[in-house]
């Protein structure tokens, strides 16, 4: 920011700081928990552009749930494009913005590993869809050779010294349907799929998940079942 404000390019600049995955540990990066979600965002912009976007030029934390697609959809709106109607994202600077009430995200082959995973998260849930449970929590062998962690807890595993939390990771089959309470519980631990209390909440997710699914022609979906009726003609 020094050097823009050094080489008077400050005030024409528009910066955006933003991590491109989550943190690379266990049930961060490439997953759907909130520790492979999340990524850190700043966005400055100049004051040129204040009056346009904003009341009073200042420096704030929104805790509005924002998709990295809203990120190019913003860039083209600082740019004076005019949004194609086909974008999913949304300007975070338009004069008609509104929060989103939900984000969806997807998991599919990561190098050799084919794991179809979707879910939406709101602000207090997340409802993950597991369509490969039997492939437990298997990682590629990038993953595996290039994070220690994993081997550890393997080890610890196979001591008895890992508490029920910690033993999620090394399980062989995943639930079907996860369903968290992400403010009671942020780091995704229990899976309240399963408990009568959140019924229709977990409906709704479903329904919410299914409409996005088919809203944006989710070809994921086609391609697992093309190759897993592959595999039964093959035998395999």
């Amino acid at each position: 920011m020094q050097r823009l404000d050094d080489e008077g390019l400050a005030e024409n600049t528009v910066v955006i700081f933003i991590g491109d995955n989550g943190r690379c540990h266990l049930r961060g990066k490439c997953w759907l928990y909130d520790a492979g979600l999340k990524v850190p965002f700043l966005l400055k912009i100049p004051n040129a552009f204040t009056g346009r976007f904003q009341k009073e030029n200042s420096e704030h934390t929104v805790d509005d749930l924002v998709s990295t697609l809203d990120i190019s959809a913003t860039v083209l709106d600082l740019a004076g494009v005019k949004l194609p109607e086909y974008l999913d994202g949304r300007s975070l600077v338009s004069q008609d913005y509104e929060p989103r009430e939900a984000v969806f995200a997807a998991r599919d082959l990561i190098d050799e590993v084919l794991d179809r995973i979707r879910c939406v998260r709101t602000k207090q849930f997340k409802y993950i869809r597991n369509y490969k449970p039997e492939n437990g929590y298997r990682e590629c062998v990038y993953v595996r050779r290039n994070r220690p962690m994993l081997a550890i807890m393997e080890e610890l595993g196979r001591q008895k010294q890992l508490t029920p939390a910690q033993e999620l990771i090394l399980a062989k089959l995943k639930p079907r349907e996860e369903l968290y309470d992400v403010e009671a519980d942020p780091h995704e631990i229990h899976n309240l799929a399963e408990d009568p209390k959140y019924a229709e909440t977990l409906a709704s997710l479903r329904d919410s998940l299914d409409d996005w699914i088919q809203d944006t022609g989710d070809t994921g979906l086609e391609q697992q079942a093309t190759m897993d009726a592959r595999k039964m003609r093959n035998g395999k």
